[in-house]
């Protein structure tokens, strides 16, 4: 488990991730990060795809290097003049020394495969990470709802027994009691409403950690995200692991036009044997024949099937180009829209921020005139509700813009 969250760290500084992915703003938060990399199976699948893909660069080495074998058996060789058979046995030996190539191409490609292995890693963490803060932003948004209307019941319970000292004294009637019992009873709903919507959010939290859920992994005293950082979107682009990815592929369609190229090239290969070469019924280990040969090859005609591949690999490659350009600009527009809205937030906060500020104003000075007299039940309860709307609805902004922070970590 350690050595998987070391890896995916690693991977992530690779490859540029955004630091606030690597060390989480809660420890909660980092607690549940941690959990998420260690019991995903998605994750364990491309960390084998991405050791795989190493293997297979280290593989290709062999390309390049001699190939040694050793040959026996019994064969029949027949000539003009002669036959000869019988058993034979010895040691041959070959070597590429030049195929066009594309032994070097196959190797670059596989690099770059090896590379994409990585970044659909690196894309599965940050989306992965991005569900789990869109859940835990939330459920945390919830459980401040539910103390902020716990709060409120608290302020009716003093109106309550404010109201009931003025009934008692005929300064009222029983109106203003009926009052807090209705505002109450919303409450009671409420707080069961958003109830229900913790313990979905809890199973949907469960199915994405893999295990179960208490619910003290998101504590209420925990703050949101509400970084406001300035994004210089050309730059931070450079970062994103699917436009990488898309750079990679094209760049794998190039190597792909230059192996197809390869086939138009000359092959030279060194081959030497040493042993009984010739088949003879004699003891095949009792033999000095060898054999040097340096070979070259040119396929002059192959039915217009190399011209053709060319051609295929050449519209490819266009066709990853036009591609790569059309994804960038999708994925700039999408992270300009996600900026845009944060700030739209931002700027509503700071309104809602000013707003707070009267509404608390206008609280008490109504419930000084209240206890005075000059204003009735209903302007108290007018002035409650301003008050704690106000402070619900700067809650519900700081879970929006800690949930917008996380889409757009997921893209830069």
């Amino acid at each position: 488990m350690k050595m998987t969250s070391l890896f995916v760290l690693t991977n992530m500084f690779v490859f540029g991730a955004p630091l606030s992915w690597a060390l989480s703003e809660s420890p909660s938060l980092g607690t549940l990060e941690r959990k998420l990399l260690a019991n995903n199976q998605q994750i364990h699948f491309l960390e084998s795809k991405v050791k795989a893909q190493k293997a297979t660069i280290r593989s290709q080495l062999g390309n390049f290097l001699p190939q040694i074998s050793i040959i026996g058996g019994y064969g029949e060789n027949q000539t003009m003049t002669e036959t000869d058979k019988g058993y034979l046995g010895y040691v041959n030996g070959t070597w590429n020394l030049f195929k066009g190539g594309n032994d070097f191409y196959i190797k670059n490609i596989a690099k770059k495969e090896y590379e994409i292995s990585q970044l659909e890693l690196d894309h599965k963490n940050r989306a992965l990470r991005r569900q789990l803060r869109e859940i835990y932003y939330t459920i945390l948004g919830s459980k401040k709802a539910l103390a902020l209307l716990a709060e409120k019941t608290s302020f009716l319970k003093q109106q309550r027994q404010m109201a009931q000292k003025k009934i008692q004294a005929g300064l009222t009637s029983s109106v203003d009691g009926v009052e807090i019992d209705l505002e109450e009873n919303n409450i009671f709903t409420e707080q069961e409403s958003i109830k229900a919507e913790i313990t979905r959010l809890q199973a949907d939290l469960k199915n994405l950690l893999n295990e179960a859920v208490e619910d003290s992994y998101v504590p209420v005293s925990d703050a949101f995200y509400t970084v406001q950082s300035k994004i210089d979107v050309k730059d931070v682009l450079a970062n994103n692991p699917l436009l990488k990815k898309q750079e990679r592929q094209e760049e794998i369609s190039q190597e792909r036009v230059s192996q197809s190229r390869s086939e138009f090239l000359p092959r030279i290969n060194l081959e030497a044997s040493y042993g009984k070469i010739t088949p003879e019924y004699r003891d095949p280990l009792r033999g000095t024949e060898s054999k040097i040969s340096l070979l070259l090859s040119w396929n002059l005609f192959a039915g217009m099937s190399s011209y053709y591949k060319n051609q295929a690999a050449t519209s490819e490659a266009l066709a990853q180009g036009f591609d790569r350009k059309n994804f960038h600009l999708e994925i700039q527009k999408d992270l300009e829209n996600l900026i845009t809205t944060r700030n739209n937030f931002f700027v509503l906060k700071t309104y809602q921020e000013q707003k707070l500020s009267f509404a608390k104003k206008y609280y008490e000075m109504t419930l000084s005139e209240y206890k005075r007299g000059i204003k009735n039940s209903s302007d108290l309860q007018i002035a409650t509700s301003s008050l704690f709307e106000t402070r619900r609805k700067l809650i519900e902004l700081d879970r929006d813009i800690s949930i917008t922070n996380a889409r757009v970590n997921e893209l830069i």
